[in-house]
């Protein structure tokens, strides 16, 4: 796992302009229940629930969660792996954000361009589900 973390910042590093001179994060697997309830937990809305959650950083234990069925050797898999060490990137280098929505607008395409990049593939997202997801909630009344 090590070695492919470092592929994947070394990635970054090129596909960016971030320093990714950075400590490596912590990787925990959890089996995909327990790994809701700690995105819950961590997210402080204990009805928190996504139906197919693969990952998540946080950024006050600097750890990347990951399923427990990870595959480091599956493409898709790899990219979740990406996802999430961009954020551990963004962390370091204090990116700023006016709610951690933002995070994601950089994130779901530069997992699409690994995608195609190093493995073909053809990641076509939703769109709409990206807006929601990298877009912060109105805060005006």
């Amino acid at each position: 796992m090590k070695e492919l973390i470092a592929v994947l910042l070394m990635w970054i590093g090129q596909s960016t302009m971030y320093n990714v001179d950075i400590e490596h994060p912590d990787v925990v697997m959890l089996p995909p229940q327990e790994l809701n309830e700690q995105y819950a937990a961590t997210m402080l809305n204990k009805t928190s629930h996504i139906e197919e959650l693969w990952a998540y950083y946080n950024t006050k234990t600097q750890t990347i969660y990951l399923r427990a069925d990870f595959r480091q050797y599956d493409p898709w898999d790899k990219s979740i792996l990406l996802h999430e060490l961009l954020h551990h990137v963004q962390y370091h280098n204090r990116m700023k954000y006016k709610c951690i929505n933002q995070m994601e607008e950089e994130a779901w395409p530069l997992q699409k361009k690994y995608l195609k990049d190093f493995h073909n593939i053809n990641w076509d997202y939703d769109m709409l589900w990206y807006l929601m997801i990298s877009t912060c909630p109105n805060t005006t009344p």
